[in-house]
């Protein structure tokens, strides 16, 4: 049994475009919605800005066991090593996910059809119809992320 349910989604419109990402948090006690807008992008930026923002929320609401479920099947199977990642610009969203997840006690990634993440998809959505949240672009915010969790640059890395 895990402590919270995480759904997560990222939307762009056309593709690359205006970008978005969604998710919500759900335990015994709360359902928490968060989305925001994030300017140009990419479908699978989007997609990983939902996983990064669900999982710093989820860690600062000291949640130790989660279920996160998305319906980008690159994502996850990226995350759960089954793909490699070869664009560097999303290798660095990976391992600002994947530095987020080692602070949790269990997490399990889960493709799920996107029927089944509605939800997700909707709070999505509004982020992008409403340009709700609107911050930096991308890049600035992982940047300083990246810094924050101390993940060592590789030489050839490409700069954030």
């Amino acid at each position: 049994m895990f402590d919270a349910v995480i759904y997560i989604d990222g939307a762009c419109q056309p593709n690359p475009g205006r970008g978005s990402y969604g998710y919500l948090i759900l335990t015994k006690t709360m359902e928490i919605e968060g989305n925001g807008y994030i300017g140009k992008s990419t479908c699978n930026i989007a997609e990983y800005a939902g996983l990064i923002q669900a999982l710093t929320h989820a860690k600062e609401l000291a949640i130790d066991s989660i279920l996160i479920k998305s319906d980008s099947k690159l994502v996850v199977e990226q995350m759960n090593g089954n793909y490699h990642v070869w664009k560097p610009h999303l290798y660095r969203l990976y391992c600002i996910a994947k530095r987020l997840i080692s602070y949790f006690g269990v997490v399990k990634l889960q493709h799920i059809h996107r029927e089944h993440n509605r939800k997700a998809d909707a709070i999505c959505a509004d982020a992008l119809r409403y340009k709700e949240n609107i911050g930096p672009p991308v890049n600035e915010i992982y940047a300083e992320l990246w810094d924050e969790l101390k993940i060592p640059r590789k030489q050839g890395l490409l700069a954030l």
